[in-house]
């Protein structure tokens, strides 16, 4: 049987990021350490959001939405993928290339009006990427061909456009921070757009760390959770990490940079900077693009867990596999009990 996974689900974007005027998610990228190409990110919200690992082989079957003029397409590469929701959506991940993508919110977010281009539903946006590219070059050299739509998509009972940003970074450690602002296209293409939160737009965020001490201001580091605040200590902290002797040193070494922007439960926003609602953490990775391994932290779990895709079968017709990494027993490398979906009833949509 030839395996299809339609993501064009109403509720993918319940599972996939964080709503409006949130407290919630950070990315972070450390390219020249020596050891390896590492990239992190947080996931915070306001309900549980289901959370599976999920090892995609190459040769599924896609469509970028539930509306005319779907771009379809073939994945290329094999990924091992955040889903959540079982199976809705897919924010974060790292394919068999080294490419690695990460959706997070944005307010200021307004997409392009609709023209006769393939059509790729913004909650499709990671896995698409994961599925085709490299590199980020090869990414952005094909991101005028589709174009990003604006799908509703139920939210809590009612049908909501919700705005999104993506960071993508490869093996090599390029990087590139892509935006819709004010209905246009907007990347910052390059190793220094080494760090994203949520709203302001990036060239806001790129201009406030200039107030900074660490980066010629006057003001020192901020404490508080806001995203501009923690935008301004993950590019201090990025700044500052000590050569690493080893790869696990360099490991541990993010883990305590992104750690320090992960949403404390229970915490209150005091920085005066207009957000409504804060989230409890669900959980934050560690993705290492050079190896193709990706770390997964549940934040009810003291246990780090991890998996490798070159100890995988990525070949087309292989089964997709999936593991629920919030399991409290779990630990350290999990690659052999991750399951075929098949064994685990209706996951991922509708397969043909």
């Amino acid at each position: 049987m030839r395996r299809a996974l339609l993501f064009g689900s109403a509720i993918i974007a319940v599972a996939v990021l964080c709503r409006p005027a949130a407290e919630a998610c950070s990315r972070v990228l450390w390219g020249d350490n020596g050891q390896a190409v590492l990239a992190a990110r947080t996931m915070e919200f306001y309900t549980d959001d289901l959370p599976n690992l999920v090892m995609f082989p190459r040769g599924l079957h896609r469509h970028g939405g539930d509306f005319e003029g779907a771009l379809r397409w073939t994945s290329k590469f094999a990924s091992l993928a955040v889903s959540a929701m079982q199976g809705a959506g897919i924010d974060d991940g790292v394919n068999e290339k080294g490419l690695g993508a990460h959706l997070l919110w944005l307010q200021d977010a307004s997409y392009e009006p609709r023209d006769g281009r393939p059509g790729l539903s913004y909650v499709l946006w990671a896995q698409y990427l994961l599925d085709n590219f490299a590199t980020v070059q090869d990414a952005l050299v094909d991101l005028p061909r589709i174009q990003i739509v604006a799908a509703p998509v139920l939210v809590a009972g009612a049908a909501k456009v919700l705005p999104v940003h993506v960071a993508i970074e490869d093996a090599g450690g390029d990087s590139a921070v892509i935006e819709f602002i004010d209905g246009k296209l907007t990347v910052h293409h390059g190793r220094q757009y080494a760090v994203m939160t949520n709203e302001p737009a990036y060239p806001q965020q790129l201009e406030n760390l200039k107030r900074y001490k660490a980066f010629g201001g006057a003001l020192p580091t901020p404490g508080d959770i806001d995203p501009m605040s923690r935008f301004v200590r993950l590019s201090t902290y990025l700044s500052t990490l000590p050569r690493p002797e080893t790869y696990r040193q360099a490991a541990a070494m993010l883990l305590s940079v992104i750690r320090d922007a992960q949403v404390p439960f229970g915490a209150h926003d005091y920085s005066g900077g207009g957000s409504t609602d804060v989230w409890d953490p669900k959980w934050m990775s560690l993705v290492d693009l050079t190896n193709r391994t990706f770390y997964f932290n549940a934040a009810m779990s003291p246990n780090l867990v991890w998996a490798s895709l070159e100890n995988f079968d990525m070949a087309e017709g292989a089964p997709v596999l999936v593991l629920d990494p919030r399991n409290p027993i779990l630990v350290g490398d999990v690659t052999t009990a991750f399951r075929p979906v098949a064994e685990l009833g209706k996951l991922f949509g509708p397969q043909r």
